[in-house]
């Protein structure tokens, strides 16, 4: 497990969405892409449609899922599938509203199984009682082992440095400094909490639904994975719709800006926590 000193932070909101009426679905494979048709009935004007499929009686597995409008749709799967008795399921649920920040930043979300996740890095530099968050401008004022040296105190902060790090992360956006705001381990911990009210840090066993529902850690890093924004070729399928893009690490040999990694609230020691990365494939 690589220790992190700073990342950045998605938050996560569980609650359950009602599904929409689905009619008229039918699939088709052809090539390499399965391309999926149905009616969508519904008075919104967004909704998720997820594809899932059960093999043989067995349990449904998810395929993918994307934004669709009411009325009829069609989108295409990049797989190939070969079976000789399965069941396709198609269900819709509304779009949740954004969340806004105890600044009044506004993120998009994307609702993947049962859990609803913030499509971009949280960028607060207040916590969510309107107090600021400490903020240092060199990572020489952290100390490898205890995140923040002995003279700071051990404080939740932000850092900047290089500008590598800060602010404003958009997934809309062409800004490569745009990565959102790093924060060390004793911001998150904070009572005074990091995330927009009802929205919480995600803990460990819920990064874990998040990986099982995609198919397992391994299928997990691709879907996740934007289709553009990554270097080296890197992009991924993105058929969670969560988009996730590269915002920069440090690490205990310095930086690294072809991967992303976000804290998880479930400590490992008193001064650490897990957290999760998407990289190169040899990472």
């Amino acid at each position: 497990m690589l220790k992190f000193i700073t990342t950045t932070i998605l938050c996560t909101l569980i609650h359950p969405l009602w599904a929409q009426e689905v009619s008229n679905v039918q699939v088709q494979q052809n090539g390499e892409e399965l391309m999926v048709t149905f009616d969508l009935g519904g008075a919104l004007e967004q909704y998720m449609v997820e594809i899932a499929l059960a093999e043989d009686s067995g349990p449904y597995r998810f395929l993918g899922q994307n934004q669709c409008s009411s009325g009829k749709n069609n989108f295409c799967i990049k797989k190939e599938i070969y079976l000789l008795n399965g069941i396709f399921r198609v269900t819709a649920t509304p779009i949740p509203d954004p969340v806004i920040d105890v600044e009044g930043h506004i993120y998009p979300v994307v609702k993947v199984g049962k859990q609803t996740w913030m499509k971009e890095n949280l960028r607060t530099e207040k916590y969510r009682n309107g107090l600021p968050i400490l903020i240092h401008n060199d990572l020489g004022e952290y100390d490898h082992n205890n995140n923040l040296s002995v003279e700071y105190k051990k404080e939740g902060s932000i850092i900047v440095h290089k500008g590598l790090t800060i602010v404003h992360k958009r997934t809309d956006s062409q800004d490569e400094n745009n990565i959102g705001v790093w924060y060390n381990w004793y911001a998150v911990k904070d009572p005074r909490g990091l995330c927009p009210t009802g929205w919480h840090v995600p803990s460990n066993s819920e990064w874990t639904e998040l990986e099982d529902f995609l198919g397992g850690i391994d299928l997990a890093v691709d879907k996740l994975k934007s289709k553009v924004g990554w270097p080296f070729g890197l992009n991924g399928s993105d058929e969670s719709c969560f988009s996730g893009l590269p915002c920069s690490g440090y690490q205990w040999d310095g930086f690294f800006i072809d991967s992303a990694c976000w804290w998880s609230s479930t400590q490992t020691n008193a001064e650490d926590a897990w957290c999760r990365i998407l990289s190169k494939p040899e990472d």
